[in-house]
């Protein structure tokens, strides 16, 4: 049976996200309340509007953000816009609500920072159809029982995204095995989060790199750089390409 919909084991980078986005929706209606108290603003009915619009946009920022749905993102700089203009107006008239606004601004950027990671949002590539110019690398994937095909598409942070058309529960333990400088190479991953972006094309694992020795750690950085400068040769040829068409 396949995954429709994202599961994800819960983490403490998870719970951080979780209690950022409570207190930068804190600072949101309090700063609203208290230009209202102090006169800064009037009650009427395009202020009614926007307490409605923010109440109904947190509502559905909660909402992504439990089931890992890309809608997050644009919620997210819906608000992060919301306090920098206000940040903005504020900076010449009260430095009180300038400290707040620019305070809550942080507190969504680091939320973002948190959040994309590829445990929770992998970079996904799908309108890149060209297998020459994509970012992914074929690698095989062992469990206790089985070695099967997969493709790596992402690589941040020590953590990745494997996709695969089997399916396994989430903390099951991936080793990943991959071709590097003409020998194989193999990380010791955890499944944290699944998904099926698109029925047929495969399920997207976050997946956690965990190192038993510096030494791995130290492979996982070179194999990182390495996949760096593979990403910018590929994208590199494919201007070239259209430079000479």
């Amino acid at each position: 049976m396949t995954t429709l919909f994202p599961q994800f084991k819960f983490t403490k980078e998870y719970d951080k996200a979780v209690t950022l986005q409570y207190l930068h929706m804190f600072f949101c209606f309090f700063a609203l309340f208290m230009r209202y108290i102090q006169g800064f603003d009037s009650f009427g009915f395009l202020d009614i509007f926007v307490v409605l619009s923010l109440a109904f946009i947190y509502r559905f920022m909660f909402q992504s953000l439990k089931e890992l749905y890309y809608t997050f993102w644009t919620l997210l700089l819906i608000m992060l816009m919301y306090f920098s203009l206000h940040a903005y107006q504020f900076s010449n008239i009260s430095e009180a609500y300038f400290l707040v606004y620019t305070i809550a601004a942080g507190v969504v950027l680091i939320q973002a920072y948190i959040m994309s990671s590829p445990l929770f949002y992998p970079r996904l590539q799908w309108w890149v159809y060209d297998f020459r110019i994509r970012d992914d690398i074929k690698i095989y994937v062992t469990t206790q029982t089985t070695e099967v095909p997969a493709r790596l598409t992402d690589l941040r942070r020590e953590a990745g995204c494997v996709v695969i058309f089997d399916e396994y529960p989430i903390g099951d333990i991936f080793h990943i095995k991959t071709r590097f400088l003409d020998e194989m190479i193999e990380f010791k991953t955890e499944i944290f989060s699944k998904r099926e972006p698109c029925p047929g094309l495969g399920i997207s694992y976050g997946v956690k790199f965990l190192f038993d020795s510096d030494e791995e750690k130290r492979l996982y950085h070179r194999f990182r750089r390495y996949w760096k400068v593979k990403s910018r040769g590929r994208i590199r040829r494919k201007f070239q390409n259209e430079d000479k068409e």
